[in-house]
């Protein structure tokens, strides 16, 4: 997947790490923007998942009757009827959630939004696929076979039992959502000082020279980062891939591993 697409990137990212299993909060290839963050509300359930323009997760929206048959997993815990047609709760864009969220692999809800800024995505995406695979042999499989879990590999009625079981253990983690108001001085600024080094690292990578930099206030204030006529919108999606894995715009471990001055470290 390409990221293009970087107004206020560090922002959404926070935002919503760890709640999607397989993408990134931003649009494929050279598009404009294309992810929504929804929030998601039952009696007992409030948290927030990610739709994205990846068309891996096409068709995963919005489906509410099943056609290729039933599944015994499905039925068991209500997410459709016997006749096939999906009967748990819903989304604002009408993926399925669970009714209860499924506990006992961590309770983070002590977290102070210092500490939700800090926390490493990938501890939290680690807790949240342990559970999943602990729910189902074939949930389980995924995972080892590909190292994360595209609930949508799973197919039909089965792909929207996955969805929902995802939703359920991430939010039986209790992690606090991070908000905007809630960000101190010092969170913005070790956000804009990565940032400004992430563009540093795609000058050295691509041997570009990315011009005038946005200021904190402007950061702050949700500025292109890399606006039209940047050099960095001539590149080809080759360069554009590698710089997203050498360079990446979420530091590796999270915020909480990365210090002004320190190198950036590209993705595994």
């Amino acid at each position: 997947m390409t990221i293009r697409s970087f107004s206020w990137l560090i922002v959404v990212v926070l935002a919503v790490a760890g709640c999607a299993a397989t993408t990134s909060p931003s649009s494929t290839a050279s598009a404009v923007p294309s992810s929504t963050v929804t929030s998601v509300s039952t009696a007992v359930v409030s948290t927030t998942v990610v739709t994205t323009g990846d068309p891996s997760l096409a068709g995963v929206s919005g489906v509410t009757r099943i056609t290729d048959g039933l599944d015994e997993l499905a039925v068991e815990w209500g997410v459709v009827e016997p006749g096939g047609s999906y009967m748990g709760p819903v989304d604002v864009s009408g993926v399925p959630v669970l009714l209860e969220p499924i506990e006992g692999d961590g309770d983070f809800s002590w977290m102070t939004p210092e500490d939700r800024f800090n926390m490493d995505p990938d501890s939290r995406q680690g807790l949240v696929l342990a559970c999943v695979g602990d729910l189902d042999a074939r949930f389980a499989q995924l995972i080892e076979a590909t190292g994360s879990f595209d609930w949508s590999r799973l197919g039909g009625q089965l792909s929207q039992v996955g969805m929902a079981a995802y939703v359920a253990c991430d939010v039986g983690l209790h992690v606090p959502r991070l908000v905007q108001s809630e960000w101190t001085s010092a969170m913005w600024q070790k956000a804009y000082d990565y940032t400004m080094a992430v563009e540093d690292c795609m000058e050295v990578e691509a041997g570009i020279d990315l011009g005038s930099r946005v200021t904190r206030g402007e950061y702050e204030a949700g500025a292109e980062l890399l606006p039209a006529g940047s050099v960095y919108w001539s590149l080809d999606d080759a360069t554009v891939q590698r710089l997203n894995q050498v360079c990446p715009w979420f530091p590796v471990g999270g915020f909480g591993a990365w210090n002004p001055g320190d190198p950036i470290v590209p993705e595994p």
